[in-house]
């Protein structure tokens, strides 16, 4: 559980870390983005001592949705061939 000044400095870390024009989104470093956070969502279980609002919470989970979480990827389904052996016998 982190003091008031210490998660004030952390969240404040992460705000410039995680910002659009930081180093990391200039760079387009996927992997360090998603380390980055990781990190904040381990220091927002770990306890604040104050309670989010539910906005931000909302704004995390969508962001950590969409960059943390390993895509599915869908395959389309194998379709049989197509059967024309029988389309040429009307033609006589």
């Amino acid at each position: 559980m982190y003091g008031f000044r210490s998660a004030s400095k952390e969240i404040k870390k992460f705000q410039e870390s995680l910002k659009p024009k930081s180093q990391v989104h200039l760079k387009q470093d996927c992997s360090n983005l998603r380390g980055l956070v990781s990190n904040l969502g381990k220091f927002l279980e770990e306890g604040l001592p104050f309670e989010l609002p539910l906005a931000v919470k909302a704004e995390y989970e969508c962001g950590y949705k969409g960059i943390v979480m390993e895509k599915a990827v869908h395959k389309k389904p194998v379709k049989p061939e197509l059967n024309t052996e029988d389309l040429y016998l009307h033609v006589i």
